[in-house]
């Protein structure tokens, strides 16, 4: 016989606990002077404890949110109230944003953190780390100023650098934890964490407005444990520079360090370039006003001159290179002490996307690249060029050969894209077998350089001038005859190196990365007898306009060391590209990936911009197109199909591919020369723009789904007024705006030509230089801050 268990008596629904604890917590909290009082209130609070591990909701109801305030300002609450709101947190994402919801619960949170009794900081410290669980919480700490309290507490109490091995224990993944507690981990570490965790929410705004005090001192700490933090990654990843990158070896810790620091340095500044007022940057080609116009005039984007640093103009002018002859290679002796100046301590340089102008949206793009290891083919590439053609018709021809297929037996695409962690012994032995180190973005790297690039942008109207590096050892070439979208000067800092510079085979300048033959027939006897040689020694500066063929090798009767010197016949040298933009793009050297076209800096995009500075003060008011008249319907659809036309004629004309240089040097006579270029476009647009031209254009591109049609216009996004009713077209994305816009054009061809026809002669006829050049100079500004900002983030990275 089963014997029967006895029936459970069913407990009867009562009141909700809440409505139980609350009015006793509340009664305690006012008679705290009365023993019995303290008992209740500590029994309270921990029955509270016990539910918020459950999964009751309590925790978050409006009567306890509202008592959380008050219970963390209490000396005797303050701990167990923070790890309620800490439970809490990490009890749900709801219960995470309730909490954060509230602006005097996280007030009163960082009040603790800053109190003096350390088991209360430490507890406020956990709950504001199990807060930043969600993004929601982590901007509402942000806006509460957390960050400037947490560097503050962090500063006052820091007396040494962290240290990884004893001070600082990260969480798995990432600094921002997973709820976990932090037992035995000191208070500083944490606050740290949470600085850190927070400092990379920021805004911009709310970047800009943290005191220079604070983040010059925690910057120097968190620069210090990044050192730390990848001195021992660099040491656990000690492999040969050609062996692929794991992607599951990233320590996301240190990519966090490494944006934080960057972040904190872009509008910090304290890496900022600033430029001169050009003035000093016009004795470049002599000491007189008139050379650089004699410069200007004869040989930009036209022929190659060689500026010796012993003749007497170039030495009234070595200011903007002084301190780079006189720094960059001294006390380098040997050929390991060079290649360690260049190498140890590099970072890799994610490429700013050209149109970019929101440099913490670049951020979000690439913060799991930011602080790793360099990158063949983004910022390292190790080649020589062998001869191919010898004799004949066609010269002496050679190709480019990477050290890459002798070291791992490929060069395909996919090879070049996961190739880091340079390692000294392989790139000596890559530098001994005749191979040249070539390395980009040298303005990111070094803070003399990128004062020199500076300056030559202010004074060539450039928002930023990109850096390569060049080490070649003896009797050797590095690239094979080629030419380059951008002016190049170079500059050579050690031995001696002869170039060939060759004529530009047409008079149209070459745009940013068009398909191109390194060969071009320059072997030809014709073109062979018109290269151009120059012998370049320590010192000596090179100009050689964009579109010129070159080559470049050295020798082995090197004057300028002695006969047993390691380094005689090696070659070190730098160029500057001007117009370049190979430093902001997503593009891969060997590659040629090519994301995004940027031409605002040359004829064709100076047109653009008078275009829409016109457009935009013809009808101030706002247009709809369902409401708006037809003719000024008509009107709108015409500017853009202009914007086509000025595009067409751009790429026939070769006065719209040079640079139009109005951000640079100002001098009376090449002011004068920029007022006649500019009335010589505006009058070919007047001239040439057809109505048949644009329309096909765009029907023939939107026929083939052709992007690359409209993508050279994509910056123009950045210039025109959302609220203009002139802009019918989304910029962003051309090609579907294109394709609207071809859809208003059906059944009324005859009238949009007779609009198409007013608008070209209005615009042509009403257009002021001087007022557009306001516009241009506004645009290249937005450019230019964006690309100091990544410089000074970059360098920061550098120079720790």
């Amino acid at each position: 016989m089963e014997t029967q268990r006895p029936h459970k008596r069913k407990r009867e629904d009562g009141p909700p606990l809440s409505s139980h604890l609350v009015p006793l917590i509340l009664a305690s909290l006012s008679n705290l002077h009365c023993p019995s009082a303290q008992t209740l209130l500590t029994k309270s609070l921990q029955t509270l404890q016990t539910l918020q591990t459950s999964s009751s909701p309590l925790t978050t109801s409006a009567a306890v949110l509202a008592l959380l305030p008050r219970l963390l300002g209490a000396a005797s609450t303050a701990r167990v109230a923070a790890e309620i709101v800490g439970a809490a947190a990490i009890s749900s994402l709801e219960a995470n944003e309730a909490v954060s919801a509230d602006e005097e619960i996280l007030v009163a949170l960082m009040e603790a953190v800053e109190g003096r009794s350390e088991r209360v900081a430490v507890a406020a410290c956990n709950a504001v780390l199990d807060l930043c669980a969600s993004a929601v919480a982590r901007r509402r700490l942000c806006e509460v100023f957390a960050v400037e309290k947490l560097m503050s507490v962090f500063l006052h109490r820091a007396a040494s650098p962290l240290n990884y091995g004893s001070q600082h224990c990260m969480r798995k993944g990432s600094l921002i934890g997973s709820g976990e507690k932090m037992e035995g981990v000191g208070f500083s570490a944490l606050v740290f964490d949470a600085a850190v965790t927070l400092v990379n929410t920021c805004d911009a705004n709310q970047l800009k407005r943290i005191p220079r005090n604070l983040s010059v001192g925690f910057l120097n700490y968190l620069k210090d444990f990044w050192k730390q933090t990848r001195d021992d990654d660099v040491q656990k990843n000690m492999r040969p520079c050609y062996q692929g990158r794991d992607p599951a070896s990233c320590n996301l810790k240190t990519h966090d360090l490494s944006e934080g620091i960057f972040r904190l340095s872009i509008f910090l500044g304290i890496n900022a370039v600033y430029s001169t007022n050009g003035v000093e940057e016009t004795r470049m080609f002599g000491p007189n006003e008139s050379d650089t116009e004699h410069f200007m005039y004869e040989y930009w984007e036209n022929l190659p001159i060689l500026l010796k640093r012993n003749s007497k103009p170039i030495e009234n002018d070595y200011s903007i290179f002084t301190d780079l002859f006189n720094s960059f290679i001294s006390k380098r002796e040997t050929l390991d002490d060079i290649l360690c100046s260049i190498l140890v301590g590099l970072v890799s340089c994610p490429p700013l996307p050209s149109d970019e102008l929101d440099i913490l949206q670049f951020l979000k793009e690439v913060r799991d690249e930011l602080g790793s290891s360099i990158c063949y083919g983004q910022d390292i590439r190790i080649v020589k060029a062998e001869e191919v053609i010898s004799g004949g018709s066609q010269g002496h021809l050679k190709r480019e050969v990477h050290f890459l297929s002798e070291y791992g037996g490929s060069t395909s695409s996919s090879d070049l894209d996961h190739l880091s962690n340079v390692n000294l012994h392989i790139v000596k032995e890559a530098v001994v077998k005749g191979y040249t180190i070539a390395l980009r973005g040298i303005e990111f790297r070094s803070e003399i350089i990128a004062a020199i690039a500076d300056r030559l942008a202010v004074m060539f109207g450039q928002p930023s001038v990109g850096v390569n590096l060049y080490l070649t050892p003896p009797n050797c070439q590095g690239l094979a005859r080629h030419y380059d979208d951008h002016c190049v000067f170079v500059c050579q800092l050690l031995g001696q190196k002869q170039w060939s510079v060759f004529p530009q085979q047409t008079v149209f300048l070459p745009r940013l990365y068009e398909p191109c033959d390194s060969f071009l027939g320059c072997g030809s006897t014709d073109v062979e007898s018109r290269c151009i040689r120059f012998l370049l020694d320590k010192g000596d500066i090179l100009y050689i306009p964009r579109g010129c063929p070159h080559e470049a090798c050295t020798s082995a009767d090197d004057v300028e060391f002695e006969r047993d010197d390691e380094l005689k016949g090696f070659s070190l040298h730098l160029t500057f590209g001007i117009e370049d933009r190979s430093a902001n793009l997503i593009f891969l050297w060997s590659v040629g990936v090519l994301l995004h076209y940027v031409f605002c800096i040359l004829w064709v995009g100076f047109v653009h911009v008078a275009l829409c500075h016109w457009s935009k003060n013809q009808i101030p008011q706002p247009f709809s197109t369902n409401a708006g008249s037809m003719c000024s319907q008509l009107n709108a659809i015409s500017i853009n199909l202009l914007h086509i036309e000025i595009q067409i004629i751009g790429c026939n004309d070769p006065i719209f591919r040079k640079a139009c240089m109005i951000g640079g040097i100002s001098l009376p006579s090449l002011d004068c020369s920029k007022r006649n270029t500019f009335r010589y476009v505006i009058d070919k647009i007047d001239k040439e723009a057809c109505f048949a031209n644009s329309l096909k254009y765009m029907e023939r591109s939107i026929q083939s789904e052709n992007e690359d049609h409209f993508q050279r216009m994509r910056w123009l996004r950045h210039i025109h007024d959302e609220t203009n009713s002139q802009n019918l077209v989304d910029w962003s994305n051309p090609l579907i705006g294109f394709k609207s816009l071809w859809l208003l054009c059906d059944g009324h061809r005859e009238d949009l030509e007779d609009a198409f026809m007013r608008t070209k002669s209005r615009f042509c006829k009403d257009v002021v230089f001087e007022n557009v050049c306001v516009d241009y100079r506004i645009l290249l500004q937005k450019y230019t801050v964006t690309r100091k900002q990544y410089i000074s983030g970059m360098l920061s990275l550098h120079c720790t």
